[in-house]
């Protein structure tokens, strides 16, 4: 298995949006939706994504 890992960091920043204001809301909802106990945090090759958190 790889000790490879991934960072995603979230920006609540939506000054340059054009049209509707709103996607400085989405990172904490991201997160709260890949933190809850119905999330599979398996890939399609087997490999676990679990979060380190």
């Amino acid at each position: 298995m790889s000790d490879k890992k991934i960072t995603l960091q979230g920006y609540l920043y939506d000054e340059k949006s054009s049209y509707l204001k709103g996607p400085a809301l989405a990172p904490p909802l991201i997160r709260e939706a890949y933190n809850c106990d119905s999330a599979n945090y398996f890939s399609e090759s087997g490999m676990e994504l679990r979060p380190n958190v």
